[in-house]
């Protein structure tokens, strides 16, 4: 399911942002991106919670994090193979 919500939000146009209201007192909120116009929410692959949306990003900074160190231990050991 992240992988898929990484998909829809970083390859694909997420066109409809929906306000839910979790609480109203005191007021709570969430954002909802819509994969197609919806009535209403019986379909759960067809939107994606803000709670879905932030484990996305998280992934994404560790994911790119790891990487960069991976390349920077790359570097150093390929400069100290050449010397």
């Amino acid at each position: 399911m992240l992988r898929e919500n990484r998909k829809l939000f970083f390859h694909q146009t997420a066109p409809w942002l929906v306000l839910e209201i979790i609480e109203r007192h005191p007021l709570r909120c969430g954002i909802v991106v819509l994969t197609k116009n919806l009535t209403s929410f019986e379909e759960p692959d067809k939107f994606v919670v803000e709670e879905k949306l932030i484990e996305a990003s998280i992934g994404l900074r560790q994911s790119i994090a790891l990487a960069r160190e991976w390349l920077e231990n790359e570097v150093v050991a390929s400069e100290t193979e050449a010397s």
